[in-house]
């Protein structure tokens, strides 16, 4: 464990907004000096979660508190999230769409807002940290967290917002008189590993983009957060152009086996995307964005361990014999303003008639795509299985599908038409 440096404080003679200034020494400033350049806006950004990260470390006072952010952490990996706990959940319990009644209106949660309310001041609307968490999708992100012993307090970050595998941290010391300092530790990814850290930093899905799991949905949109129910049994039939069938096509395992992300912005966020066509007249037919969609969020140590992660989740409903190409796109969500599109176009056929679909999907200026492609359907189906082919390799009976650094397989379900 290395230490900067540490300030003594007590709770009693300073108030929180000046201690939150009295921490910020020039030795702050040196060590990002040499990290390279940040916009004024990010600068205020990166501030602002600075300051965060201090509220949160001054007012921790026991394990209950971890406790409570535990519990938190584990009911968003329970939905398909990553392990994060938005301050939104901390500090308006009662529109939280993650955590249930047993965890509304905690002692930590109250000292929290007292404390962001304290920071404010009437000259400069840089602390008025309760607004900033809560309208800009700042969360606690605690990787690692099933390393955690249940008695270590946490060191508290944040994203530095520059890609850099050092940061300084906040670690509350308790003394012997009854007052406590907080040290500043030297945080990178192997510290996380091995001793309780928080992260501030912030989502990069909106909180209105989410599912309410409470209220028992997992999807939102035409994105699945969370399957409930695996079909992994998939019928296969020997004729795969039946019109009184729907053909189901599945993300069904996926894994990663390098990180994707630095560990200040968590863990990796996949995106799986497939485009179809659908007829809209008698000769007529359009481009189809919802058929569906999964938003996989793998988690460090699972990319870590290179584990294989279970969704059987649906990315299009039904690839009818019409369609004779769908378009498939997966990228790693960092966000941004949906600056990039997936373009093409896709073959739907009526009877001996022929349409091209011109079709152009958004995604963030920050995604980076690793893989799209126009599939051909008679191909995807014979290539699926991976039959006669020594090279291809198979989980649970699937072809496993690979580009870059992730892996994944694509079942199909085929079942009779509801008429």
């Amino acid at each position: 464990m290395r230490r900067i440096s540490f300030c003594s404080l007590v709770i009693l003679c300073i108030t929180l907004s000046s201690l939150i200034m009295s921490c910020k020494e020039e030795s702050d400033n040196q060590f990002f000096s040499s990290m390279g350049q940040l916009s004024e806006d990010e600068l205020i950004i990166k501030d602002k979660l600075d300051n965060v990260a201090f509220v949160v470390c001054d007012i921790l006072e026991d394990k209950s508190d971890c406790d409570e952010v535990k519990n938190g952490v584990d009911a968003n990996i329970r939905y398909g999230l990553d392990e994060e706990l938005r301050f939104v959940d901390l500090l308006l319990p009662q529109k939280s769409k993650i955590l249930d009644n047993s965890s509304k209106n905690s002692l930590f949660s109250k000292r929290l807002a007292l404390a962001f309310d304290e920071a404010k001041t009437k000259s400069d609307d840089t602390y008025d940290l309760e607004t900033f968490v809560l309208n800009d999708n700042v969360q606690i992100y605690w990787p690692y967290s099933e390393n955690w012993d249940g008695v270590e307090m946490p060191t508290v970050t944040f994203n530095p917002l520059l890609p850099v595998d050092e940061n300084i941290g906040y670690k509350k010391v308790f003394l012997d008189n009854g007052d406590y300092r907080i040290d500043k530790i030297v945080v990178d990814e192997e510290y996380c590993v091995n001793h309780p850290v928080w992260i501030i930093n912030q989502n990069e899905t909106d909180y209105d983009d989410i599912p309410s799991f409470v209220d028992n949905e997992y999807k939102k949109g035409d994105v699945i957060y969370l399957q409930q129910s695996f079909d992994t049994k998939s019928e296969t039939l020997s004729n795969l152009n039946d019109s009184s069938k729907i053909y189901e096509i599945q993300i069904g395992e996926v894994r990663c086996t390098k990180q994707y992300d630095i560990i200040w912005n968590g863990g990796a966020d996949f995106y799986f995307k497939m485009i179809g066509t659908r007829q809209t007249g008698e000769n007529f037919a359009e481009v189809d964005y919802n058929n569906g969609s999964l938003s996989a969020k793998l988690k460090r140590s699972d990319i870590r361990k290179k584990k294989w992660i279970q969704y059987y989740s649906a990315v299009n409903v039904d690839w009818s014999p019409n369609e004779l190409e769908n378009g498939f796109l997966l990228y790693e969500n960092d966000g941004g303003n949906k600056e990039k599109s997936f373009d093409g176009n896709l073959t739907f056929q009526i009877s001996k008639l022929k349409i091209s679909c011109e079709f152009s999907f958004p995604y963030g200026k920050r995604d980076e795509v690793i893989y799209q492609m126009i599939w051909d359907r008679c191909a995807f189906f014979s290539g699926n299985k991976g039959e006669n082919d020594p090279n291809v390799t198979l989980i649970n009976n699937w072809r496993v599908y690979k580009a870059g650094n992730v892996e994944w397989t694509m079942p199909y379900v085929v079942r009779d038409k509801a008429y």
